[in-house]
């Protein structure tokens, strides 16, 4: 599996657990925009460094494991 769909799974697992105000209030606190969240959650487009760290911040996990380094071991259907 590539680096962009570990990394759009990871992404869906962690929004999946917030509601939509919360989402909201997360990418622009990290100055994302909602077209460019999408884009990333479809797999074929990854942030630069600066959006990717703080994206990571804004969902309170780390950079390498939003990245897909380390098991998957908490999102449904993943393979670790």
């Amino acid at each position: 599996m590539s680096d962009e769909n570990v990394f759009a799974r990871r992404l869906d697992y962690c929004l999946s657990k917030l509601e939509w105000g919360d989402i909201n209030e997360k990418l622009i606190k990290a100055g994302i925009s909602y077209s460019n969240l999408q884009w990333w959650r479809t797999g074929r487009h990854m942030p630069k460094l600066d959006k990717f760290m703080a994206l990571a911040d804004a969902l309170g996990v780390s950079l390498d494991w939003l990245a897909g380094h380390g098991p998957d071991v908490n999102i449904k259907g993943a393979k670790g």
